[in-house]
């Protein structure tokens, strides 16, 4: 009996997983913003592998329903690994040549 309740689990765990790379795919589109700082009202914060660009930051933020914008820091003197902040709410922007953001555009 209890082989067969943790065979069982195992496979509502597989179904589990299945749905949510289902329902997380990164295929969604976003207006780029050259040049733009969105700060403030974070999701959350990933530092990326040096030569990360834009694209992956993008892709990170589609693939999470609660994101709606992005702010990718560029790698620089004073930045070691680009950062990418997922957005829970379009921000407002500022000018600098820090960043590129992004925001999920409305299928």
């Amino acid at each position: 009996m209890r082989k067969l309740t943790f065979a069982a689990g195992i496979v509502a765990l597989a179904a589990l997983i299945t749905v949510m790379t289902t329902a997380t795919r990164s295929d969604t589109t976003f207006t780029r913003e050259p040049g733009l700082d969105r700060s403030g009202d974070d999701l959350r914060k990933d530092i990326l592998a040096p030569d990360a660009t834009v694209d992956e930051c993008a892709k990170r933020c589609g693939a999470d329903e609660g994101c709606v914008a992005f702010t990718f820091v560029k790698k620089s003197t004073t930045v070691p690994a680009p950062i990418c902040w997922l957005k829970k709410v379009v921000p407002v922007g500022y000018p600098s040549d820090c960043c590129i953001s992004g925001v999920r555009q409305k299928s």
